[in-house]
């Protein structure tokens, strides 16, 4: 079997609730898949076919690695550890304190990069894919059209072209990965 030159980030895929936090969390198994990318972990398995694959297994309820280390709470309820779930419900009884915190980012988040960089480093992949699902509708806004099967992004406009922020792949390869 070909080994393909691709690394895979699955950051939403995981519904691990750190068990020292499990008795402070107020979100049950249900709100956790929903808040998540529900099946990122199974849809995106193709370890034996790529070079890596790096999967948070903590629920992105609780830490989103997508997010800066710095959009810390409470100035940030969506940052990169959450106090609200994509409903805007609490997910923590009491708030979270500046140890608990640091620990998630010490055990989880900076371990994640830190596979990702080393495995970068030696591998030496041609691409990396940062892989999600998301939920068929926008669940603030019914009235909107559903969201597309898949969506191949590069923070650019359909094109893959430059917007209002730096792209994260060239248009050019964005526009042949959709066709």
């Amino acid at each position: 079997m070909t080994v393909l030159p691709i690394i895979i980030s699955i950051p939403h895929g995981g519904n691990v609730i750190p068990p020292l936090m499990m008795d402070n969390l107020l979100l049950d198994q249900t709100a956790l898949i929903y808040d998540g990318d529900t099946w990122s972990d199974q849809l995106y398995q193709f370890e034996a076919r790529v070079l890596h694959t790096a999967l948070m297994p903590v629920a992105r309820a609780v830490l989103d690695v997508n997010r800066l280390k710095t959009f810390l709470p409470p100035s940030h309820n969506d940052g990169v550890v959450k106090t609200v779930s994509i409903l805007n419900t609490p997910v923590w009884r009491r708030p979270l304190s500046l140890m608990d915190v640091e620990t998630l980012l010490k055990d989880y988040y900076d371990p994640y990069y830190q596979s990702l960089v080393e495995q970068t480093n030696q591998l030496q992949p041609r691409v990396g894919f940062d892989c999600h699902s998301m939920l068929a509708s926008d669940p603030f806004d019914k009235s909107k059209p559903k969201r597309p099967l898949f969506c191949i992004s590069n923070r650019g406009n359909e094109m893959g072209d430059v917007l209002d922020e730096p792209i994260t792949a060239p248009a050019e390869f964005m526009r042949l990965l959709k066709d």
